[in-house]
């Protein structure tokens, strides 16, 4: 089933994403999602290079299972190398929130992204209500906990923290 989509998402010219075996097309994102995902990348970026991890944004497909491929707003990955065409083995996963996607991302995501052994931590981040919902593997177990803004992030891989302000710098600026 993945061999046949990753085929036919090379020759497409609109991302789809497969949920159980069913392909569906993505939808366009916003500019304040964007800036959101940037801001993630940049302050995810040099922690990640410390630790010989990589930081992707939005293109990098990855892969879950036989039946599921997502694009994650970022995500990081420590390996000792790319993936060619998809990656399988992220520790961290940002998706940020919108309308249309948040019941998906709290939902079908997090169930597909918690099966993945090296998945440490899943922040859904949403750009309304400047909070980060951060999922953390804690051995067998997932741990929820809802930042605020003036609150701390701490993450165990790639090592680092910042504030949920820093990650809302841009949209509070524009706001």
């Amino acid at each position: 089933m993945f061999a046949e989509f990753l085929a036919a998402q090379t020759e497409s010219e609109v991302r789809h994403e497969l949920f159980g075996g069913w392909v569906v097309e993505m939808a366009g994102g916003t500019p304040a999602r964007n800036l959101v995902a940037t801001a993630a990348v940049a302050m995810l970026r040099p922690a990640a290079r410390r630790s010989g991890c990589f930081v992707y944004a939005a293109d990098a497909m990855l892969r879950v299972g036989d039946a599921d491929a997502y694009y994650p707003d970022v995500m990081v990955v420590c390996s000792a190398e790319i993936g060619e065409r998809f990656e399988t083995s992220p520790c961290l996963i940002v998706e940020v929130l919108s309308p249309s996607t948040h019941l998906v991302d709290r939902n079908t995501k997090r169930s597909a992204y918690s099966t993945i052994p090296s998945l440490t931590h899943y922040l859904l981040v949403s750009p309304d209500t400047f909070s980060v919902e951060a999922h953390t593997r804690l051995g067998h177990r997932w741990t929820r906990t809802v930042h605020e803004l003036g609150d701390r992030i701490s993450l165990s891989c790639p090592s680092t923290d910042f504030t949920v302000d820093e990650l809302f710098e841009d949209l509070l600026r524009a706001t």
